[in-house]
């Protein structure tokens, strides 16, 4: 896919690596990354991961056999 002149632009950024963003193979600096979040008016936040283990009645659902017979 090629990347319009105005979004190389708008970005700063040569076409190479607003395409690997597009396409999920991104291995860049941040600073590239800022930037593109800073062109459409975004940020980036890093914040504690929650870990929660489902309940006994959440996985008892996930494993009901239907009782439909």
């Amino acid at each position: 896919m090629e990347v319009p002149n105005s979004l190389e632009k708008l970005f700063s950024l040569r076409s190479a690596p607003i395409s690997e963003i597009e396409n999920g193979r991104f291995t860049g600096s941040f600073d590239i990354f800022e930037r593109l979040l800073n062109a459409v008016d975004l940020q980036f936040e890093v914040v504690e991961k929650i870990h929660q283990l489902p309940s006994w009645d959440e996985i008892e659902e996930l494993f009901a056999e239907d009782d439909d017979d």
